[in-house]
């Protein structure tokens, strides 16, 4: 995934996905990203 590195692009990682729902994982990633951003693009992976 280097090649997104000049995108500007944050990834936030849920360490603890395997005990949770999905949706812990997109609140993670809005708590991290809220104060950073003006837009959020939220997509799930494979």
């Amino acid at each position: 995934m280097d090649y997104l590195r000049p995108l500007d692009i944050m990834f936030v990682r849920n360490e603890n996905y395997a005990s949770g729902q999905m949706f812990d994982s997109v609140k993670l990633g809005i708590s991290r990203a809220a104060e950073l951003c003006g837009q959020i693009l939220i997509t799930p992976a494979p």
